[in-house]
């Protein structure tokens, strides 16, 4: 038996359990239908986003086909990867929220530029361009990704000051994060 199918059954049969099947006394009938909304909410979120993110990539490998794309690679892929960095901070930090789920994407993302690179119109400019994402690649890994980290650990705590001090932005950050943490859950 196949082991996916397998696994499918067995969470099936986790996920369908009543109360009067199993002996534990802290078991809750509503408690497993939050968690099945919950897995899949979640599946459904992460199809959708794989989806966008397919299309998106479609449309790039499609205009990596023009002659103005051809002829101009060098700018296209600055800013094609500038691009990339973004949609890879908002998928990590505010779409999936999961390190694990994004890293199958954002490696499409890697190879899609990488495929993008072969459209130039000769050796010369592939080469040329091949360093060039090379070097934003470093660039952005060594210098770029830890200023923004360290950007965010001075606006969380600025924001967390500001809140110490404040009486009215305390209870509207409370709500707030209150209203976030039951969605993640």
């Amino acid at each position: 038996m196949n082991w996916r199918k397998l696994g499918k059954q067995q969470e099936k049969v986790e996920l369908s359990l009543d109360g009067d099947e199993i002996d534990d006394d802290y078991f809750d009938k509503e408690e497993n239908t939050n968690i099945r909304n919950a897995l899949d909410w979640k599946r459904n979120h992460f199809f959708v986003a794989c989806l966008m993110v397919t299309v998106f990539l479609m449309l790039k490998f499609e205009y990596s086909y023009t002659k103005m794309f051809a002829a101009n690679i060098t700018t296209f892929l600055i800013m094609f990867v500038a691009l990339d960095i973004f949609i890879e901070q908002l998928l990590t930090r505010m779409v999936m929220s999961e390190a694990l789920l994004v890293t199958p994407i954002l490696g499409t993302f890697v190879i899609t530029e990488f495929i993008m690179t072969m459209g130039a119109e000769d050796f010369r400019a592939f080469i040329l361009s091949y360093f060039i994402e090379t070097i934003i690649c470093l660039v952005n890994r060594v210098y770029i990704g830890p200023i923004v980290e360290g950007a965010e650990a001075k606006v969380q705590g600025l924001s967390i000051e500001v809140a110490k001090r404040n009486k009215w932005f305390r209870t509207n950050a409370r709500n707030i994060l209150i209203k976030q943490l039951a969605g993640q859950l």
